[in-house]
């Protein structure tokens, strides 16, 4: 099974490669120049004191470069935003689908770390499901309303939810076991998890470079941390969380990230 794994990341490293390097110079580079632009300004600014007509003209020069750069920093994210927001808005439904078919009819969701809404909203319309949306940031692009948190603490009582779902949340998350922990405490039914994993050498390499891209994208500073199956396993049982399915598999999204999906679906012991 190592030999295998091994044999899929290198090769999907390979297509993610190809497929990178132009939507890095395409996509990718005007807001990096922006960005750095920008910033390359406002440390030059803040170098500059005002103690002259001369610096004082300097300084509303460079007042008025730094508003050019935002400018162009805000287009360029917001045109990046767009074209991955249609594209992620096109394909969740066969990415998701089965999630959506692991929700009873009707049933209470609760979807931490919900970002765009998208999977909330396909599981309330399919399944006709009351489903809660709850983020740290509001990210939503529906009609479902985001609930803001810390990040940590729920605020809901005990067993307010048949079915609570963290989709690709937990490897962004500093309290991992502590959200996870929260999560069995509002759940009177199952626990879904999506998460990325990895060959146990890649883990470190993709796990930094995801974080630098998200920190760049989102302007928010925090890291990325991957597990093995064996880390989940023992997550899991320190958290009395029962582990009623597991599966992990390459997918079509493996050729863009050498990354493969684990899903579990968990319930409490007690």
């Amino acid at each position: 099974m190592v030999l295998v794994d091994t044999f899929f990341f290198l090769i999907f490293t390979l297509t993610s490669l190809i497929w990178w390097i132009p939507v890095v110079t395409i996509l990718f580079l005007p807001f990096l120049l922006s960005k750095k632009m920008k910033m390359g300004i406002e440390k030059i600014a803040r170098k500059i004191e005002i103690s002259s007509e001369t610096k004082l003209r300097q300084f509303k020069a460079f007042q008025k470069a730094i508003k050019v750069g935002k400018r162009l920093e805000r287009k360029s994210k917001k045109f990046y935003n767009r074209l991955t927001n249609r594209a992620y808005q096109k394909t969740v439904w066969w990415q998701r689908m089965e999630i959506v078919e692991a929700v009873p009819h009707g049933s209470k969701v609760l979807d931490i770390g919900c970002g765009n809404g998208y999977l909330a909203d396909l599981i309330a319309k399919n399944k006709k499901a009351k489903v809660t949306c709850v983020d740290i940031d509001d990210f939503n692009q529906t009609e479902i309303p985001t609930i803001l948190f810390d990040g940590l603490n729920l605020p809901f009582p005990d067993g307010e939810f048949d079915i609570v779902i963290l989709s690709y949340v937990l490897h962004h998350s500093e309290f991992q076991e502590e959200l996870l922990s929260e999560a069995a405490r509002v759940c009177r039914g199952k626990i879904i998890i999506y998460e990325d994993e990895t060959v146990a050498y890649g883990e470190e390499l993709m796990a930094a470079a995801h974080s630098k891209i998200w920190n760049f994208l989102s302007e928010q500073e925090g890291k990325v941390i991957y597990h093995s199956p064996k880390e989940w396993r023992e997550i899991f049982s320190q958290n009395d969380l029962e582990v009623l399915k597991e599966k992990r598999e390459w997918g079509i999204g493996s050729f863009v990230i050498p990354l493969k999906r684990a899903i579990f679906v968990l319930k409490n012991k007690n």
